[in-house]
């Protein structure tokens, strides 16, 4: 879990690191929006994440730590949000 990820190691190696915990496995959680198309506060942390690693010109890696390809959802959706590259 997330625990046990290597944060230190992120430090001592100029990784930013930043989590949204996603507390429910279900297909009505609204990962990325709800019914009525609200921006969800996951897809507020995974695009303001990736905003401010693309404007210093890093790189992202979002994951799930559980498996659930929940963060290729999150990835996706934080491309489109930001648009395309300046």
């Amino acid at each position: 879990g997330i625990r046990n990820l290597p944060h230190d190691a992120y430090v001592k190696h100029g990784i930013r690191y930043e989590f949204t915990n996603v507390s429910q496995d279900a297909d009505t959680y609204p990962i990325l929006h709800d019914r009525n198309g609200v921006c969800s506060e996951h897809l507020q942390v995974a695009s303001a994440f990736y905003g401010r690693v693309r404007a210093s010109g890093g790189k992202a890696l979002f994951f799930c730590v559980a498996g659930q390809n929940r963060s290729a959802a999150l990835a996706a959706a934080a491309l489109v949000v930001a648009g395309p590259a300046p």
